[in-house]
């Protein structure tokens, strides 16, 4: 589904393609949020969700009851309500679905769907990236072997010699084939 120019939902799909078509399926690497951001990011927020939505009909029903007046001031709050609690669920199912980096023998490039009207897009060249880190934070990272990726390029005139890409899962395997890819088709 395309809403406007900055929000593509087949955006992956399409580069990954136009990628693979230039370099061939074994050069090519796509790199995304695990499962696990989903679960520490969206589940508890939708619970939290969930509980207040319970909570708000359950009073409201017994509020409506006893002063039928007030029903549309009632309804504008538990709109507003809702809305408050869903934008940042909202946000974070965009960030899961929606960002991703592109790992191709002449670049690194990473897509940033903020929201429907913003998405950023970084390039880097291969010969630029000097180094690939795991950064190892927590211990229930470790349980489901999810790390950080961050790669160390030269500086640049944009000033971007450092992408960090979160929740990468079994981030050991990925860093080995993306090493086959940049620096061994250089």
């Amino acid at each position: 589904m395309r809403i406007f120019s900055s929000f593509d939902t087949k955006l992956r799909q399409k580069k990954l393609k136009e990628a693979q078509d230039l370099y061939g399926a074994d050069k090519v690497m796509v790199l995304s949020k695990s499962g696990l951001f989903l679960f520490l990011k969206v589940v508890p927020k939708l619970l939290g969700f969930i509980i207040i939505v319970v909570t708000i009909i359950v009073s409201n029903w017994i509020f409506w009851i006893s002063q039928e007046r007030y029903t549309i001031y009632v309804l504008i709050g538990v709109i507003f309500v809702l809305l408050t609690f869903a934008w940042p669920i909202i946000k974070h199912i965009v960030d899961y679905y929606m960002d991703f980096a592109l790992v191709t023998p002449k670049s690194l490039i990473m897509f940033n769907q903020t929201w429907i009207f913003k998405k950023d897009m970084a390039t880097v060249d291969v010969e630029k990236i000097k180094t690939i880190l795991i950064k190892k934070r927590n211990f229930l990272y470790s349980i489901f072997n999810n790390w950080d990726l961050i790669f160390l390029s030269e500086w640049d005139s944009n000033n971007f010699w450092e992408i960090t890409l979160y929740f990468i899962p079994r981030p050991e395997e990925k860093k080995e084939k993306i090493s086959n890819i940049i620096w061994y088709a250089v």
